[in-house]
């Protein structure tokens, strides 16, 4: 496995098709870290701060007429001091509309990508004395894989907040959930703000599927 460590973003779009094919193929799904909404986080939010992406690339001989396969997107960042004290540190990076850090792994290479990033964290370009992982999920393929990367390693890590996050329960229609989620006075609202809405123009409400242009 070849660990590439990107930090020239605009070289980052060089790797937009295969990165696509990882997020399609990977072992859980986070849009956070997929091509379209990483880029612009990193171009926009990520000014004044040490940000890398770390990139796992499998190079095999079956497909030697073909580029590497991409296997894992990591984006980190790096601490000369952490929270105050002289340690420094790595974090995968979390900006303040990133609510997941489930790298994308692709499926069945997560043991694969794990250890090279473990090992270059630790040797002498990664220069890591911890790594924080902050609003991962604490279930779930990747959550085992790591306990178990940590485990090999002998490491223990050290949890410091575990909370439970919103789960979104679908119900029959559209109707039917909002007439549970909102209250009479905030559906009366929004339908006088689309009438409003409706008097300078003509609106329109509309799902936008998989695949179509937001």
């Amino acid at each position: 496995m070849e660990v590439r460590v990107i930090s020239d973003w605009e070289a980052l779009l060089d790797h937009s098709r295969a990165w696509r094919d990882l997020a399609a193929a990977a072992l859980e799904p986070n849009p956070f870290y997929e091509d379209w909404m990483l880029l612009p986080a990193l171009r926009n939010l990520g000014t004044g701060k040490e940000l890398s992406c770390v990139m796992m690339f499998e190079a095999s001989p079956a497909r030697s007429l073909e580029p590497a396969l991409l296997c894992g997107v990591f984006p980190i960042e790096h601490h000369r001091r952490y929270m105050g004290l002289p340690v420094s540190a790595w974090s995968i990076w979390k900006h303040p509309h990133c609510f997941l850090t489930t790298p994308l792994i692709r499926k069945g290479y997560g043991r694969k990508c794990l250890k090279p990033l473990f090992d270059w964290f630790t040797n002498a370009e990664g220069r890591c004395n911890l790594i924080e992982w902050r609003n991962l999920s604490g279930s779930g393929p990747f959550h085992e894989l790591l306990v178990n990367e940590l485990s090999e390693r002998g490491t223990v890590p050290f949890l410091s907040e575990l909370f439970t996050r919103a789960f979104f329960r679908p119900m029959e229609t559209a109707d039917a959930y909002l007439s549970t989620a909102l209250s009479g006075k905030h559906r009366k609202a929004l339908r006088r703000r689309a009438e409003l809405l409706s008097e300078m123009g003509r609106v329109e409400f509309a799902v936008v599927e998989p695949g179509a242009d937001i």
